[in-house]
């Protein structure tokens, strides 16, 4: 998990994206294909992994949203703090993990546990 999406260009090859399902009672993970072309956006919060397939070649660009106009001007007005780098901390799952502000974000994003 990551607290900021993943956006990943597949520049050559293949692999999988897995993604965890929150409401499954396995917690089993949905396997996504990607090749050569594919744009994939992971939201914040979500559990995922990469892994290569049979071919065991990849070349993926990894994209990072930046600040808007918008978040310029709230940063401006309210004097929080402006993200300009980005977050690539990867966190592994546990108890503390799952009630990380991303973590809950997400789970609430699609009415789980909301």
């Amino acid at each position: 998990m990551h607290e900021d999406e993943e956006i990943r260009y597949i520049l050559a090859g293949s692999g999988f994206f897995d993604v965890r399902e929150p409401e499954s009672p396995s917690d089993a993970w949905i396997r996504i294909s990607v090749e050569t072309g594919d744009l994939l956006v992971i939201p914040e919060g979500i559990y995922h992994r990469f892994t290569l397939d049979e071919a065991n070649n990849i070349k993926a660009l990894r994209l990072f949203k930046v600040p808007s106009v918008i978040d310029y001007y709230n940063f401006h007005r309210t004097n929080n703090v402006l993200q300009d780098e980005p977050k690539w901390i990867p966190y592994n799952r546990s108890s503390d993990t799952d009630i990380n502000p991303h973590r809950v974000g997400y789970l609430k994003s699609i009415g789980v546990g909301a």
